[in-house]
């Protein structure tokens, strides 16, 4: 029989986003990111031909704002996301979904697939 896979959780937060299992003496545990933190700063930072979630979004808000998605999910039920990202409107659904990509990838590589 397979091994079922650990059952997670998701707290995609307005300001940062974090992402726990149940380990297999059924505790929870915070998961780290690629980064090596246990919290992801929920910022998208458009970047050229790049999105970039996380700190390296979070250090670009002072210098790059204007690139830089943060609290989206205030906008959610919004049609888009409250400033205009390099000239370009972005529902945040779309906006989250990157940050969401960036917790799976991440939880990926702790845990498989």
């Amino acid at each position: 029989m397979a091994k079922q896979p650990p059952a997670i959780g998701i707290d995609l937060g307005t300001t940062f986003s974090v992402v726990a299992m149940l380990n297999e003496a059924g505790q929870p545990e915070t998961l780290v990111n690629a980064e090596g933190d246990r919290l992801t700063p929920s910022l998208v930072l458009f970047d050229k031909d790049q999105v970039i979630v996380g700190k390296e979004a979070l250090k670009a808000l002072a210098s790059e704002a204007e690139w830089v998605a943060e609290c989206s999910k205030r906008d959610i039920g919004h049609r888009v996301f409250h400033k205009a990202i390099g000239g370009k409107q972005y529902p945040p659904e779309v906006i989250e979904a990157f940050i969401l990509n960036k917790l799976r990838v991440d939880t990926t590589a702790r845990i498989g697939d």
